[in-house]
């Protein structure tokens, strides 16, 4: 019994190597099976990849510059659609690489979406709505459709899978830039890899991780106890500019009714900000 035990275990080991390795190769190979001789870039091969499994008329609104791309019916993009519908074992973890190619997608074709309006309401842009607003605004209107607290719809959609594939996007999007007038020779799988591994070590992740909190103009320190926190000043900005914003977010998911137009106040909107940057802080020092 016991030999039959290390032989599963092994078995298992073995698979989450060669699962591995074969996305890998078969990122690679539907990246290049979705190149055309018209493509003087990377990025609509990266759009025909995405479009894979994010598609439809809500992704041509908020990744308006890549709507006229197809989403490929050839045989080699199928069978990586079948094959990855799932979760990806990244050095022995799950990670969620179809979430982090939408928003790497929006980061290679940014634009504001949701423009100004009457009320003087800024846009926003649209890797943030494809990638962590976009997870905890949803997560907010689904706690109104389904009349579930905030933290369990949080759990449910702005998951730590989903959370971790925006900062890979993010850090993707910045290690993708010397190579981005590419086609054929990009390095996708290379660059997903750098990143992945690169995660585990955490003196490389808090390096990337803070260029990710400047971009939304947080900054973290360690506090008097040792432990690391987002400051009280860089905290309040962030839920100044980004209140409306989870907002107008929660809304287009909600489709409330006209009379209603925004059906959520700005105190749960900052709770559900809170809870990102609770999350973004456990990221740092683990």
């Amino acid at each position: 019994m016991k030999n039959c035990i290390v032989v599963l275990l092994l078995g298992l080991v073995c698979f989450a190597f060669c699962d591995e390795n074969a996305f890998w190769m078969d990122l690679e190979s539907v990246y290049t099976t979705n190149i055309s001789l018209n493509d003087s870039d990377c990025r609509p091969s990266v759009s025909r990849v995405r479009k894979l499994f994010y598609d439809g008329n809500l992704w041509n609104t908020v990744i308006p510059d890549a709507k006229d791309y197809k989403k490929p019916q050839d045989a080699v993009s199928v069978a990586f659609q079948k094959k990855y519908a799932g979760d990806v074992l990244v050095s022995g973890a799950k990670e969620d690489i179809k979430h982090a190619l939408a928003a790497l997608d929006s980061y290679f074709h940014p634009k504001s979406v949701f423009g100004r309006d009457g009320n003087g309401r800024e846009g926003i842009m649209n890797y943030d709505l494809c990638s962590w607003l976009g997870d905890i605004a949803s997560a907010l209107a689904e706690s109104h459709k389904q009349n579930i607290a905030l933290e369990k719809a949080f759990v449910a959609y702005a998951n730590t899978l989903d959370l971790k594939a925006n900062i890979a996007a993010f850090r993707i999007s910045k290690l993708a830039a010397p190579y981005i007038q590419e086609t054929y020779k990009f390095p996708i799988s290379d660059l997903f890899r750098t990143h992945y591994y690169s995660w585990h070590n955490l003196s490389e992740r808090q390096k990337f991780l803070n260029e990710y909190f400047a971009s939304m103009g947080l900054v973290i320190e360690k506090n008097s106890q040792g432990i690391w926190q987002f400051t009280q000043a860089s905290c309040q900005d962030f839920l100044k500019n980004y209140t409306g914003k989870v907002k107008m977010a929660a809304y287009a998911f909600y489709f409330s009714r006209e009379d209603e137009r925004f059906p959520f106040n700005d105190t749960e909107c900052q709770s559900v900000l809170k809870l990102f940057l609770a999350e973004m802080q456990k990221f740092y020092s683990k």
